[in-house]
């Protein structure tokens, strides 16, 4: 995902958090950046490795069972249960959009 595109995402959003009143705007400030970077991973990632691994946690978190050594070296295959996990629509937006991001940046970790 762009900036650009996360930036008017996040606008989006956030205009749908409501914090209770009063709330100190510096902790607004803080609460509201924190949300942004969980939301859109793929827009804050430092590098490739980062947007693999990002991406492939969430495969992890599902049972995924990984045939790449470094797959297996990162999360290794105790528990697998699956080469097809499913995911939640906010879990399969997020592997798009970071597939898009590593695509963008012309990314080959794997």
């Amino acid at each position: 995902m762009s900036i650009k595109l996360a930036k008017n995402r996040f606008q989006q959003q956030i205009e749908q958090i409501e914090l209770e009143p009063g709330f100190p705007p510096m902790k607004k400030s803080l609460f509201l950046v924190s949300w942004m970077m969980v939301s859109m991973p793929s827009a804050f990632a430092d590098s490739c490795y980062d947007l693999w691994f990002e991406r492939n946690q969430i495969y992890a978190e599902n049972g995924y069972c990984f045939k790449t050594q470094l797959g297996r070296d990162t999360f290794g295959n105790e528990g697998c249960f699956t080469n097809s996990p499913k995911l939640s629509k906010f879990e399969a937006r997020d592997v798009k959009e970071i597939k898009q991001e590593e695509k963008r940046r012309g990314c080959k970790v794997n």
